[in-house]
């Protein structure tokens, strides 16, 4: 169970039902630390300090749920305002355009995603996931639009989503937040609820950790569109500007843009790259399938800084393990893609 159900009070401690007298010890100290966390966030989230900065206001905006608020309409409201003032406070601020970019919804009479997505063209045009997110705008039967902006995708040199943005932005902002004192039992708590198992104490920067990566979304842009216009058949130079893109994407440092890429690049490589491009689909499925389901600190941190395909790639190795030689996904689409078989409709 997550740190941000424990701090927002939505989880429950364990029942007497088996439980140790330390377990409930634990839970007890702990609930106290979480009462005293939501009034210290409280204070600090009102400071000047905090609500003279657009990552400030924003910051506030996204913990409200964690503050007894819930995930409401009143507080989506709130988040929407917070996204608009930030954008307005900041404007040249690429973190803050791609928050609203992703988070705005598209019935928002506050925030704008599309002001967003024209901010992020000039700041960064050389990012093709921006020309994405402006192409998903586009209406479905408007392909002339839609080609455009892919074309604009197929001649940027990177692709970046952002990936854990909100939660390193999040992190960044607790440096100044002052954590009430924890004793062991609840360092062990908060290690329970987040899912570590024992281990060392916490240190403060940790536990910010946790809580940035439990109050935070993942900015992840839409696929659908790219997914449809890129399958099999399609015009041939339609092909070729989708094989830039995609093979783009498969070179980027987040694993669900990666699993599509690789994926439409099975059916759209020629002939002799097409073995390849299903082996990379293979070895993208399986790093991303053995993935822990609960990262400890260190893991956690690098899946935010460096990305979650990287950081687990790099787990993986670490810790010794390797992909057999015959491995095949479960899913009988995935394994259609990879030994080059007509793709089965789902169901």
């Amino acid at each position: 169970m997550s740190t941000v159900a424990a701090v927002s009070g939505r989880s429950r401690p364990p029942g007497p039902g088996g439980a140790s007298d330390a377990t409930l010890v634990s839970s007890k100290e702990g609930q106290r630390w979480e009462a005293a966390l939501r009034a210290a966030m409280a204070e600090w989230l009102a400071s000047p300090s905090m609500q003279s900065t657009a990552h400030g206001v924003l910051t506030t905006a996204l913990f409200a749920p964690a503050l007894g608020n819930g995930n409401t309409d009143a507080v989506q409201r709130q988040v929407d305002a917070a996204l608009a003032l930030a954008a307005e406070m900041a404007p040249d601020d690429v973190e803050i355009a791609w928050l609203e970019a992703t988070r705005c919804p598209a019935e928002a009479t506050a925030c704008d995603a599309g002001g967003a997505i024209e901010r992020l063209q000039r700041l960064e045009p050389d990012n093709a996931a921006v020309w994405l997110l402006a192409g998903d705008r586009t209406g479905r039967g408007d392909e002339a639009a839609f080609d455009r902006y892919l074309r604009r995708a197929a001649q940027a040199s990177t692709y970046d989503t952002h990936f854990g943005v909100a939660e390193r932005m999040l992190e960044a902002q607790m440096a100044t937040l002052p954590l009430p004192a924890r004793s062991r039992e609840v360092d062990a708590y908060l290690r329970a609820r987040a899912g570590f198992g024992p281990g060392p104490r916490l240190d403060d920067r940790e536990v910010r950790l946790m809580l940035a990566a439990g109050q935070s979304w993942i900015d992840m842009p839409p696929f659908a569109r790219l997914h449809d216009a890129c399958r099999m058949p399609q015009p041939p130079g339609r092909i070729a500007t989708c094989r830039s893109v995609l093979t783009r994407m498969a070179d980027g440092n987040s694993a669900f843009p990666r699993m599509i890429a690789t994926g439409l690049m099975t059916e759209l490589a020629d002939g002799t790259a097409r073995p390849a491009w299903a082996e990379r689909y293979r070895v993208t499925l399986w790093t991303v399938m053995g993935s822990p389901p609960t990262p400890g600190p260190e893991l956690q941190r690098a899946l935010f800084e460096r990305g979650d395909y990287l950081a687990v790639e790099e787990w993986l190795r670490a810790n010794g393990r390797r992909m057999p030689p015959d491995w095949l996904p479960k899913d009988p689409q995935q394994r259609d893609r990879i030994l080059g078989q007509p793709v089965r409709p789902p169901g």
